[in-house]
């Protein structure tokens, strides 16, 4: 059976459909990442991360042409994701060997906090819903539940957040909050 056939089997309530769609997918997925991906382990964490998001997310969107093209676009922005991850990672630790950073705890720069905390008091005068979802999102929130509790929607309260952290950055880049 097809990718599509598949995707409208499970869609429509069969699981054994939904079991193998997942299986496929799960496959080709793997198959393509380890020519990318070095380390296993890491191939399937992307995997799995694309998996559960497409799992969390097939029968809510509504899919325009292709199930196959759409779940591809999940797996793309995935594996982006991961390589962005990675190389933030790689950067902060230029030239530090593991055994460097073994035992060592990490203590913020005093400066940079005065001023996070100085950008965060003017984020909360300049934009209070902002300020509010940042908080919230420090707290450990998900999207839905700080949508929940703001009554606004999920996607909304994504690009807020979103919007947030560039003014916060912004802010602490070059001393201003507003665009």
């Amino acid at each position: 059976m097809e990718i599509e056939a598949l995707y409208q089997a499970a869609r429509d309530g069969d699981r054994q459909a939904e079991e193998r769609l997942f299986s496929d997918l799960g496959e080709s997925f793997h198959l393509y990442l380890r020519q990318r991906i070095q380390n296993s382990q890491d191939a399937q964490e992307v995997v799995q991360d694309v998996l559960l998001t497409i799992a969390d997310k097939y029968k809510e969107v509504r899919i325009e042409k292709s199930f196959a093209a759409w779940a591809y676009k999940v797996f793309e922005h995935k594996l982006f994701s991961y390589y962005r991850a990675k190389r933030t990672r790689q950067s902060k630790f230029v030239g530090t060997e593991d055994s460097d950073l073994a035992g060592q705890v990490y203590t913020p720069d005093p400066e940079l906090k005065r001023r996070l905390v100085e950008c965060l008091k003017r984020m909360g005068q300049d934009n209070r819903r902002y300020a509010e979802i940042l908080d919230l999102h420090f707290q450990g929130y998900s999207g839905d539940e700080i949508g929940a509790k703001l009554g606004a929607s999920k996607n909304s309260v994504l690009i807020c957040l979103s919007r947030a952290r560039a003014r916060l950055r912004q802010c602490l880049e070059k001393g201003n909050s507003r665009r």
